[in-house]
């Protein structure tokens, strides 16, 4: 009976440990918000009448491979939405990113973090975004949301 409740209290002290490291599945990034405009009349092309793009075939990859699921490209970060935002949550702190809004039409995004010390994440720390560079051009933000105009 003795070696049973020893057991037990094991059990919910290992699971403990598990399931209460904050560090667990820490993201060592900031997500970032973002629209996708028509350069020339400033529609929404996710979410407006205009609309081009389906918010689930969109993802973050840090290559740029078309094909959804491959082996050369690793990690990818699914593409989610918050009150008409679309917003990416990538799990890297790498600079450049691949958004792939669909199989033919890929986006190229340089990313300027700031580092912050971190004791979640301890080899470069908090990656704090501090600007976004879309196709080569400087994005500006609206409220909490940059402007990727295509």
């Amino acid at each position: 009976m003795r070696s049973t409740k020893n057991l037990v209290l094991l059990l919910v002290i290992f699971s403990c440990s598990i399931s209460c490291d904050p560090c667990l599945n820490a993201n060592c990034s900031e997500n970032f918000y973002f629209k996708i405009l028509d350069k020339t009349t400033k529609q929404d092309l996710v979410f407006g009448p205009a609309s081009i793009y389906e918010r689930d075939s969109m993802i973050l990859r840090p290559c740029a491979d078309p094909v959804l699921i491959s082996n050369t490209c690793g990690y990818f970060s699914f593409v989610n939405v918050y009150n008409n935002n679309l917003y990416a949550s990538p799990d890297y702190t790498l600079d450049t990113v691949y958004l792939r809004l669909k199989s033919t039409d890929i986006d190229t995004l340089i990313i300027d973090y700031e580092y912050i010390d971190s004791r979640c994440c301890k080899v470069q720390g908090f990656g704090k975004i501090r600007g976004i560079n879309f196709n080569g051009t400087t994005t500006l933000k609206n409220g909490n949301s940059y402007i990727f105009e295509k």
